[in-house]
């Protein structure tokens, strides 16, 4: 019976800031909680000699260049605390995401307010899009108690747009909060990778981990939202190898986040600016991560980098008649439709994900459970708008 079981390990991310040179994650303070379980996959050339000899045998091959890879699956989650990162924010930027951490909730009075807007007070932030991404709520006066995505800001005017449009719209005796958070977007320019190692633990007592370690690491990530269940996020990281894995002792004990995934319960869930049920939602990022050829590599490749995304996904929604949503004509016609779901049962584990631009490839009927259905395929077509995600 092998000492060494899946369920026994753990994972480690560091950034790393210059490409060729390997940081080495903390095991403990760098540590990343994982879902059961992590996968390992060396991806190296088996390159044929194909000599004439005297047998029908053929000649043995040669192992070239090639890269590793990790699948790296997490739960979607807050970090327990309102404008920290979660332990999986690093992925998150390697994927080709920036954040921005708002550590201190934005909150004043409005000087203004529209059926989508509210112009925010004086003092806030003159940069465009500023606080896009970020949820707003109001907290006073006029049409307290609603919470919102903020869509787009102009830094001039201070006119944050909201979606969806307000139940009630606010006015200047409004009181607002920007929460706290911890904001993610796609971005072109500026991309980020990390290091990473894994350890495997012998269920013996005093016995050697066994190390796997990637650098020069990008990636790309899956989400998957169940009705009532936990929402995953699901990582792909592809990396140069370092070295082989080797036997280490075994690391301190990881530091976790304490926080739990909550359950997609008491959401907020619009589709085309109109409420909308589900039974199944996914989305794939789909980052292309490629390394170019590099002869004075040690396995013949450079560092990642992301070239190319083209997100997709699927909702399940719950048919409706045309007039309140019709997927068909929109499909037909090429029509974008913005998405956003919101959940989470307090400050630190709320998670807000907006997709500013759907545009359906598909419209077939379907059923769940003897409900009749619509099944959606789409494309996330906005440009570094592909999904924004706040945890706050």
């Amino acid at each position: 019976m092998s000492d060494y079981r899946i369920r026994n390990g753990q994972l480690a991310v560091e950034m790393q800031p210059d490409p060729g040179v390997e940081e080495a994650p903390d095991a403990a303070a760098d540590a990343i909680k994982v879902r059961t379980s992590m996968g390992y996959s060396p991806n190296f050339d088996s390159i044929d000699t194909d000599y004439l000899q005297a047998s029908l045998t053929q000649s043995a091959p040669i192992t070239g260049g090639g890269n590793v890879g990790f699948t790296l699956p997490c739960f979607l989650k807050g970090s327990g605390t309102a404008g920290t990162a979660p332990d999986f924010g690093k992925l998150i930027r390697a994927c080709g995401l920036s954040e921005t951490l708002t550590a201190a909730a934005v909150s004043d009075t409005a000087q203004a307010g529209a059926a989508s807007t509210i112009t925010l007070h004086a003092g806030a932030s003159a940069v465009d899009e500023a606080y896009k991404g970020m949820l707003i709520s109001t907290t006073g006066g006029t049409g307290p108690g609603q919470t919102r995505v903020i869509a787009g800001y102009v830094g001039s005017t201070k006119v944050a747009t909201v979606y969806p449009a307000w139940t009630v719209t606010p006015d200047e005796t409004t009181t607002f909060s920007v929460h706290a958070n911890a904001a993610y977007r796609p971005v072109s320019v500026g991309l980020e990778r990390v290091s990473i190692a894994t350890w495997q633990h012998s269920s013996v007592g005093g016995n050697a981990s066994r190390r796997r370690r990637l650098m020069d690491g990008m990636g790309t990530f899956r989400l998957g939202i169940p009705p009532r269940g936990l929402a995953t996020i699901d990582f792909t990281m592809t990396g140069n190898l370092p070295a082989a894995p080797d036997d280490v002792s075994k690391p301190s004990a990881p530091t976790y986040q304490s926080s739990e995934p909550g359950p997609f319960l008491a959401a907020q869930a619009y589709l085309g600016g109109a409420k909308v049920k589900f039974a199944e939602f996914s989305f794939d990022l789909a980052g292309d991560v490629q390394q170019f050829d590099d002869p004075e590599a040690a396995y013949g490749y450079g560092p990642a980098d992301i070239l190319n995304r083209v997100s997709t996904g699927s909702i399940t929604p719950n048919l409706t008649l045309n007039s309140a949503r019709d997927a068909f004509s929109d499909w037909l016609g090429s029509t974008s439709r913005a998405l956003w779901l919101n959940w989470g049962p307090a400050a630190g584990k709320r998670v807000s994900l907006y997709f500013p631009a759907l545009r359906y490839t598909g419209n077939t009927p379907g059923e769940t459970r003897g409900f009749a259905t619509e099944q959606i395929p789409f494309r996330s077509v906005a440009e570094d708008g592909e999904v924004w995600m706040c945890i706050y």
